[in-house]
């Protein structure tokens, strides 16, 4: 299991590429508090989490979640197809 620390600057820059946002030092310090709270330091968990959490918070509205949840998944796809061609 990671720690929580290592897997902060790619949770941080995930979660900007979702909301097209910059996080304020403010918002990722919540985001940090509530990871620790909650104990999570599983990549893809602790980004769904904190996704959650900011959409909790009403930080993001409806349409924000959407778009959110959209460019996760392209993320995803990109992020997948980069591994798939760095282990062959």
């Amino acid at each position: 299991m990671q720690s929580l620390e290592k897997i902060l600057p790619d949770l941080f820059e995930r979660l900007e590429f979702a909301s097209g946002m910059k996080l304020s030092v403010g918002h990722k310090s919540e985001v940090i508090n509530y990871l620790k709270e909650i104990n999570e330091t599983r990549p893809h968990q602790a980004y769904s989490e904190a996704i959650h959490f900011l959409y909790l918070r009403g930080y993001c509205s409806k349409e924000y979640d959407e778009r959110m949840k959209k460019q996760e998944e392209e993320y995803r796809r990109t992020f997948r197809s980069k591994t798939i061609k760095k282990n062959h």
